[in-house]
């Protein structure tokens, strides 16, 4: 059965209306790095970690004029 132009539209203004309405409420919550920006604030423990991250980061690194 084949729909006409009008019922066709008036489906994709429902559903784009129900898209908008969605993206509304996604906009008023934080996303996940807000929320946990600052969480290891003070952490000796994941100081460290992150200090021997880059430790390995910067030994694969190319030497410098080389």
């Amino acid at each position: 059965m084949t729909q006409s132009i009008e019922d066709r539209v008036s489906q994709i203004e429902q559903d784009l209306s129900q898209i908008k309405a969605s993206l509304g409420k996604a906009k008023a919550t934080p996303n996940w790095i807000t929320k946990t920006a600052g969480a290891f604030q003070g952490d000796v423990v994941y100081a460290e970690i992150a200090r021997l991250g880059k430790e390995i980061r910067d030994s694969e690194q190319p030497e410098a004029g080389a």
